[in-house]
């Protein structure tokens, strides 16, 4: 085809510029490369609005300018004919995942999305991953990422990439959500390792204790290093459920870590961190308070006090919480004063608001003890 494109140019090149590209768009129709003819309509266009060799402006900026929309809105037109003409055209090789491309050009996500996954071949479904991931539903597409490729794949396009704005996407929630599937597949595969040596498959969805016992079943996902970097995540959600799973990993971690004996606090302070997170907000506080009055490195300390803090805060202790930052934490710390405004007691207040010097406030917490004292 490459022939017949430069004869047809070199049979009209005296007419000019327009007259080239319609011969080739011509030439391109008739062999069925939909993607040229498309690339020629806007080329076409681009030199009927004076923009041929103008440099394309920045991000949204073409909004600005009149011939700048207009070329934007034929070249998704041009895209769209094209996909249309790919979808049709069944005896050409791989014209489902041309189509596709088009219609992703044409903005047109879902049909992209839809067509690459009928078409089936790895490199489309990757392509609708990326379009879903991007455009449709972020963590729909984290999750197939996982499906396809792994918890390490899935973290990685994770921790790379951002929802569109306009989502709306909580991107904690995506990962709680990544999380739970992960472990949901890890105990489905587990009890499938077990059908296959044992009767009955037990009912518990504890990975530990389907674990127990049983020296021949394989966690591959949980082996996978990226989804030992989610520690942070886990510690910090929310979510009852993930939570859960952290206690699982734990102890999954340390019952096959030949240095457990020697990390043993590490891993209790996790345990106890997750436990406190769970509901035990009072025990798990008392331990880290003890913890960090027991002496040792000044940043420990401090990390563990604000561990008993949140706790604490879970709690609804404000009092108590805030008595704990004025010991560890400077006057200056935010938390001191983030605390004081979710204090309880006036008497707590006053002593906060005099250490900081603020005699405004010092003033409104101490009337209002003293009214609260008139009406008792």
């Amino acid at each position: 085809m490459q022939e017949d494109i430069f004869a047809a140019m070199d049979a009209v090149q005296d007419q000019g510029l327009e007259a080239m590209l319609k011969a080739v768009e011509a030439v391109a129709a008739e062999n069925h490369d939909f993607s040229m003819v498309a690339n020629i309509k806007i080329a076409l266009k681009q030199e009927e609005l004076g923009l041929t060799g103008k440099k394309a402006p920045v991000g949204y900026a073409h909004r600005e300018s009149e011939k700048w929309k207009e070329l934007y809105q034929y070249m998704e037109i041009f895209h769209r004919e094209a996909a249309h003409a790919y979808f049709n055209d069944k005896r050409q090789e791989g014209h489902l995942a041309k189509a596709a491309k088009h219609f992703c050009e044409a903005r047109q996500f879902d049909a992209a999305f839809q067509i690459y996954m009928r078409d089936g071949s790895d490199a489309s479904v990757d392509e609708a991953i990326v379009i879903m991931t991007n455009y449709l539903d972020y963590e729909r597409g984290i999750l197939m990422r996982f499906e396809r490729s792994g918890a390490g794949q899935a973290f990685m396009t994770l921790a790379n990439t951002h929802p569109p704005m306009g989502m709306g996407v909580d991107t904690r929630k995506v990962k709680d959500a990544l999380i739970k599937t992960i472990y949901d597949a890890v105990i489905q595969d587990v009890k499938a390792q077990i059908a296959k040596h044992e009767d009955e498959i037990p009912e518990t969805t504890s990975l530990n204790e389907l674990l127990e016992g049983r020296g021949y079943i394989v966690v591959n996902e949980f082996e996978d290093s990226h989804f030992g970097n989610s520690r942070n995540h886990i510690t910090g959600s929310a979510d009852t459920e993930v939570l859960k799973i952290g206690l699982e990993y734990l102890a999954y971690n340390r019952n096959r870590d030949p240095r457990a004996e020697a990390n043993a606090q590490s891993y209790q302070d996790d345990e106890m961190w997750l436990r406190g997170k769970l509901g035990e907000h009072e025990k798990a506080a008392d331990y880290f308070i003890e913890r960090a009055t027991a002496g040792g490195d000044l940043g420990n300390s401090m990390f563990l006090a604000g561990q008993a803090i949140e706790l604490l805060e879970l709690a609804g202790d404000y009092d108590v919480a805030l008595e704990l930052a004025q010991r560890f934490f400077p006057p200056d710390h935010y938390k001191r004063n983030e605390l004081l405004q979710k204090c309880v007691k006036p008497e707590a207040r006053m002593d906060e608001l005099r250490r900081a010097g603020n005699v405004v406030g010092y003033a409104l917490a101490k009337a209002e003890l003293e009214a609260s004292e008139v009406t008792n």
